[in-house]
């Protein structure tokens, strides 16, 4: 499905400079507008409807795993999540990240679903979860995105916690 958005984006974006295009140099403009509204409608409209199969396959799949429905961290910017951000940097900047991450977890369950730039995340520090995650479906998970690059500059690249596959099976840590 991201080669498929990857594509749709790439379109998008081709679609988008052409139409810009002929808006700057058209005889139209009225016209140029029109098309580059609607154009950006459709991208729009394409990425709800992207988002919206994302949902309902990751709900399907997550149903066939036994796995239940987590709460949501309850947001007041339901878009991007930033009204987390300014907590967060104070907390780190008082060495306190650790104690609100406790509390949330205390508050929300040990596992919920957070949003954070834009992206939906599961945060979990329910031991059996962890289990499976790092140790019985271990290829589920692959090690990628904040996952890798918060801990890559601390623990290396050989570590269990950086990488996957048989990489991760004859790791030294292990």
């Amino acid at each position: 499905m991201d080669t498929l958005l990857s594509l749709a984006a790439a379109w998008a974006l081709q679609r988008a400079l052409s139409q810009y295009s002929t808006f700057k140099t058209g005889p139209s403009t009225a016209a140029s507008l029109s098309s580059l509204l609607e154009l950006l409608l459709f991208t729009i409209l394409f990425r709800a409807l992207f988002s919206l199969a994302r949902v309902i396959l990751f709900r399907r799949r997550a149903a066939s795993l036994g796995c239940g429905n987590p709460p949501v961290y309850p947001h007041k910017d339901p878009i991007l999540g930033l009204d987390v951000l300014p907590q967060m940097s104070r907390a780190f900047k008082t060495h306190r990240l650790l104690d609100l991450y406790r509390d949330r977890f205390a508050k929300y369950g040990n596992t919920h679903y957070s949003l954070g730039l834009g992206r939906w995340s599961i945060l979990t520090c329910d031991p059996e979860n962890i289990k499976t995650i790092l140790a019985t479906k271990m290829d589920d998970w692959p090690v990628a995105g904040p996952r890798l690059y918060g801990v890559l500059p601390i623990l290396g690249s050989n570590s269990i916690f950086t990488t996957n596959g048989q990489a991760w099976y004859v790791s030294p840590s292990c």
